[in-house]
């Protein structure tokens, strides 16, 4: 389970995915450090599990190293792939919003 990175959080408003945030270096409110061009719609299953746990994970690597997987088993072996690679980081962020 990757650690939590503190400050950083993930902005879910009425079931759609916004921004990542973090830290505002000027000690106010968090600022977008990805923000979604148009709010993108997240599977229900998702959404609950994220509501029970109120963290989301969150991994990022190089583009190119992942690439698009059309199903969860491909998307799976690309990452673990990448992660031998020392290619993958992730962070544990907590939920902000509903």
């Amino acid at each position: 389970m990757p650690e939590r990175l503190p400050g950083w959080s993930v902005l879910l408003v009425m079931g759609k995915l916004h921004a990542v945030l973090q830290p505002n270096a000027n000690g106010g409110a968090p600022v977008a450090w990805w923000q979604a061009h148009q709010a993108m719609q997240v599977a229900d299953e998702w959404r609950s599990q994220v509501n029970k746990s109120g963290q989301v994970l969150v991994f990022a690597a190089p583009v190119g190293t992942i690439g698009q997987q059309p199903r969860e088993d491909l998307l799976r072996e690309a990452m673990d792939r990448a992660a031998a690679a020392g290619k993958l980081v992730g962070a544990a962020m907590p939920l902000a919003g509903t």
